[in-house]
């Protein structure tokens, strides 16, 4: 599956430097709406929001070739994985979409989002084998704007983890552009790596970084 350059990242979601980050969009939810009163915790407070499932992006693509435009026309769902933009000079992180609601107030369009980190987001024991489609899955969410969103992402979990030493060896889909696999969690705030579920118990110890703030939760 190539990959598209008006999204401005390559294939592990780092950030092309001579490309700029999609135009400014127009998002608009797409079917009903899940919950209309739901309370949800911000930064700036407590407010009611409206829950949705699915959005629709649309968004003029910046082509390498300037006398080449196009309209994009994205849909993201609830339970999706998507690439959200980083720091100048990041690479971009990876979410699942937990939740999706506007402010009932100041109508602001935002997900609430389950953080996946890289292996090189952490700092790890040089025992630790890892792949450069692994990722690890955790607990700790967050919410951002929709504007946040760069492209969709695929995060599969292995249905069990390999065996200590055992090279690994996966199926072609799990290696193609954008696509990770997981079978291990990191728990931010107790700087530990467990097996996830499903997958037999393991844990090993590591110096991982420290979340700075507090995830922001749905009541």
């Amino acid at each position: 599956m190539p990959v598209e350059a008006e999204e401005g990242v390559d294939e592990l979601g780092n950030l092309l430097v001579e490309l700029v980050l999609p135009a400014p969009a127009e998002y608009a939810w797409l079917g009903d709406a899940l919950l209309t009163t739901q309370e949800v915790h911000l930064e700036e407070g407590c407010v009611t929001a409206t829950l949705f499932g699915a959005l629709e992006r649309r968004r003029a693509l910046a082509h390498v070739n300037p006398a080449v435009r196009a309209l994009a026309h994205d849909m993201f769902k609830v339970g999706e994985h998507v690439f959200l933009t980083p720091e100048v000079g990041k690479t971009c992180q990876i979410a699942r979409i937990l939740h999706m609601f506007e402010t009932n107030e100041t109508k602001r369009k935002m997900l609430y989002v389950q953080r996946f980190y890289r292996p090189e987001e952490l700092q790890m024991t040089s025992t630790m084998a890892v792949h450069t489609h692994e990722v690890f899955s955790s607990a700790w969410a967050y919410t951002c704007g929709v504007e946040d969103i760069v492209c969709r992402c695929h995060v599969f979990q292995l249905p069990s983890a390999p065996e200590e030493g055992v090279t690994f060896h996966l199926p072609d889909e799990l290696t193609q552009p954008r696509h990770f696999f997981f079978f291990r969690k990191y728990d931010p705030h107790r700087q530990i790596f467990t097996i996830a579920d499903n997958s037999g118990p393991q844990e090993e110890e590591a110096d991982g970084e420290r979340e700075v703030g507090v995830g922001l939760m749905l009541s």
